[in-house]
């Protein structure tokens, strides 16, 4: 029975892309569970976050916390990624709509895109007032769950 596992696990990851996640292993972990348990054999896997290698694992990673600087650098590198931005015109005070000539879902599609690097939800009565890079990096280390 376990052999059978074993090798059921072997055939999900070379046959599965699973993209780690450097700040998240979780993620990883997470996918490659769920592609097991929706194998066609039935085995269930779960994942433990008591197990203390996990636990190490996030303390290492999230007890420095995020630095200003970082936030800044990563907010930059979103806003400079966009396709409708001229990457040499992005400054943390430029404005998305007057200075870099966005329109408001260009706007949204910026947000988006921030939501996706940081990995959490920005509400869109939130999203509104975030018309700077400089407001996005503040609302990002704002944030008490980063």
């Amino acid at each position: 029975m376990l052999s059978s596992r074993v090798r059921i696990l072997a055939h999900l990851t070379k046959t599965c892309s699973f993209r780690l996640v450097a700040n998240a292993p979780k993620i990883a972990s997470v996918r490659l569970i769920h592609a097991i348990n929706n194998h066609p054999t039935g085995i269930q896997l779960k994942l433990s976050t008591e197990h203390p290698a996990w636990r190490d694992s996030v303390r290492a990673q999230f007890s420095t916390g995020v630095t200003k600087d970082e936030v800044e650098r990563r907010v930059l590198a979103v806003c400079k990624s966009f396709d409708k931005i001229s990457a040499d015109k992005v400054t943390m005070t430029s404005h998305f709509i007057n200075d870099l000539g966005l329109d408001s879902l260009d706007h949204v599609e910026v947000i988006m895109a921030v939501e996706d690097e940081f990995g959490f939800e920005i509400p869109d009565e939130h999203a509104e007032k975030l018309i700077t890079p400089e407001h996005i990096a503040k609302y990002v280390l704002d944030r008490e769950d980063l």
